[in-house]
């Protein structure tokens, strides 16, 4: 009976014990805090780096290893190029620009999967009306711990170009 004492007593201080031979298993209190601190903070600076992204005019997105769009700031691309997110989101990253232009930018988005380098690219892209925009893309490729591309990191920005 003590020892069941004992557990209820120490649950509330955050130390959990066998009941048995009284051997500590589980520290929580100090953890849990320090656990809720660095989530209070990183929602925080989450909360910071989306409103900067969705407020940026330019064009910021992701694209997974396929180069399917996996993230695009909306009010940027609606600005641009007239498509909602919702509209852009699985789509390949070439289904929006001329043909030509495809062509380069699916080259050079294989060469940056291989080889990690910057992918820097001037084209035409295809405005919902029909309209070309010329857009100058930089982007490169998020590595894993391994060094290779990591599938779903691919963060790219997208300006306007003046064109004469």
């Amino acid at each position: 009976c003590d020892e069941i004492a004992r557990v209820i007593i120490d649950n509330l201080t955050g130390r959990v014990y066998n009941a048995v031979d009284g051997e500590r298993i589980f520290v929580a209190g100090a953890q849990v805090e320090e656990r809720e601190r660095v989530q209070a903070a990183l929602e925080v600076s989450e909360r910071h780096f989306r409103v900067l992204v969705e407020t940026s005019g330019d064009v910021i997105w992701s694209v997974d290893a396929d180069g399917h769009y996996t993230y695009i700031n909306g009010p940027a691309v609606e600005a641009i190029l007239g498509y909602t997110a919702e509209e852009v989101i699985g789509r390949p990253i070439t289904d929006f620009t001329h043909a030509t232009s495809a062509q380069v930018l699916a080259s050079e988005f294989q060469k940056l999967k291989e080889t990690g380098a910057r992918l820097h690219f001037q084209g035409e892209y295809l405005h919902r009306t029909g309209r070309l925009v010329y857009l100058s893309v930089n982007a490169l490729a998020l590595l894993d711990a391994d060094g290779k591309t990591a599938a779903g990191s691919l963060p790219g920005i997208a300006h306007r170009v003046a064109h004469g």
